[in-house]
């Protein structure tokens, strides 16, 4: 799984990388700019989770998973303030949750728990017989891959 932390304060994304880094099967990528975030993904780059400040300038978290979005319709944003005022604009983005500062490593983990269950939730089954064999073959699909 390939997250992305973006968010203005240095302390803060340090501390956010390191209740993250010990997610088994995941990458980390920081950002202090979300002009950054948004080159990178003008490159080619792509995030299964975003863990983004609502407040950074010079675009504001909304913002900037607006700009995602047309890159990557099932990315998953979690948004980071001190604020609540800014949930109903969430909705725009398809929000998956909001994370109150200070974030808590159990509440870092307590989320990357609801993501993983989506994730395999998002998963198809497909069905596959072999007119030769008398067993069905079971393939599971992620709709949601990762690298």
């Amino acid at each position: 799984m390939k997250i992305a932390i973006c968010d203005d304060e240095e302390l803060f994304v340090r501390k956010m990388y390191q209740f993250l880094w010990q997610q088994p099967d995941c990458t980390v990528e920081c950002f202090l700019s979300p002009t950054e975030l948004v080159e990178k993904y003008n490159a080619g780059a792509r995030y299964d989770v975003l863990f983004l400040d609502v407040l950074m300038s010079p675009i504001n978290g909304m913002e900037l998973a607006r700009k995602i979005r047309k890159y990557d319709e099932n990315a998953i944003f979690i948004f980071l303030t001190f604020y609540l005022d800014y949930a109903p604009e969430g909705y725009e983005v398809n929000a998956f949750r909001y994370l109150l500062k200070p974030v808590t490593e159990d509440s870092v983990r307590l989320v990357m728990g609801e993501v993983r269950r989506k994730l395999e939730d998002s998963s198809q089954t497909l069905l596959i017989k072999s007119p030769k064999s008398s067993f069905p073959f079971f393939l599971t699909i992620a709709v949601h891959g990762s690298d």
